[in-house]
């Protein structure tokens, strides 16, 4: 196969190691990365991808417009695992060859679950910004040991989170639509995770067109004092119904990752003390970075040595 003439739209492939990329270029491929250093417009990414044979993508949204612009175009490579924001059915029926990257960054998803938990129970960023400012005062908080974290979703972030949190001592339920054995951990109906968790932590796909899954109805089942973690998707969420239920003490916190469009509009929400708000940091670790190259790169391997390619989805 001839070499292949890559381009990578998304800012974090090959920013922090080179090694990804030495890897294509041993290959023959001639890799060119992102000059906006940010997500480009569906206008600039016909006109960039003009000519290009696969892309590598992030956060773009790769419309179908997009994908019938580029007759050349044959394999668009996921930085990533979610796969929302690439028009499947176009790459589908103008024979591309779409892949992800799973399995990089599920540990790091996980460890930052648990870290929006110790900060909000333990009131940490309070107490750090009291220093700060040079404020001794102290905030009572609330312990981690034996609540009931619900999680949503038993993927691999599902599971990975499940063994943390089972490692501090915190009870584990969990809703799959495809419920499996897992020593210590207890599946239920949604309905009964959202009520009975102390914690709710989202970890599933978001289906276009499908309502949220936390929204006014299941923030009324929600305890008093749940905290609410969405580090899967934007749109599995009603913010509206859970700011609500914030401002009149009906849960007691939120924290996020994600957001409908991103870099979001910053708006009163990020300056709630009972939300947490973190620039989709989920994956962001020189470790997971690693990973994720690398997986992409190993798809890409094995298209042009006509292998099996290990994480095809279309």
């Amino acid at each position: 196969m001839n070499s292949l003439k890559i381009l990578s739209t998304t800012v974090t492939f090959g920013k922090y190691t080179q090694e990804p990329i030495r890897v294509l270029e041993e290959l023959g491929c001639d890799v060119t990365l992102n000059s906006k250093g940010r997500p480009y417009t569906e206008e600039e990414l016909i006109e960039v991808s003009n000519g290009v044979d696969v892309l590598i993508v992030g956060n773009d949204y790769i419309t179908k417009k997009v994908i019938e612009s580029n007759k050349s175009l044959k394999m668009i490579c996921m930085h990533g695992i979610g796969l929302d924001k690439i028009d499947l059915k176009a790459a589908e029926e103008n024979n591309v060859i779409v892949t992800n990257a799973p399995f990089t960054n599920h540990l790091e998803v996980a460890e930052l679950v648990i870290g929006y938990i110790v900060t909000m129970y333990r009131n940490l960023y309070l107490d750090i910004n009291n220093m700060k400012h040079q404020t001794w005062k102290k905030s009572m908080g609330t312990s981690i040991n034996e609540k009931t974290i619900g999680i949503v979703g038993m993927g691999s972030i599902g599971k990975a989170l499940a063994s943390m949190a089972l490692g501090l001592n915190m009870k584990v339920i969990a809703y799959d639509l495809y419920p499996s054995q897992i020593e210590n951990v207890n599946f239920v109906d949604l309905n009964k995770l959202i009520s009975e968790s102390d914690v709710i932590s989202l970890h599933v796909p978001y289906v276009k067109g499908t309502k949220p899954i936390i929204g006014s109805e299941e923030v009324e089942m929600m305890k008093d004092s749940a905290l609410l973690v969405n580090t899967a998707r934007a749109q599995l969420v009603d913010e509206q119904s859970v700011i609500e239920a914030l401002n009149t003490g009906k849960i007691g916190g939120y924290a996020r990752d994600v957001y409908p469009v991103e870099p979001p509009e910053f708006d009163l929400s990020f300056q709630k003390n009972q939300i947490i708000s973190t620039p989709h940091i989920g994956g962001a670790t020189y470790e997971a970075n690693l990973r994720m190259g690398m997986t992409v790169a190993n798809n890409i391997k094995a298209y042009i040595n006509e292998e099996k390619i290990p994480y095809r989805c279309i």
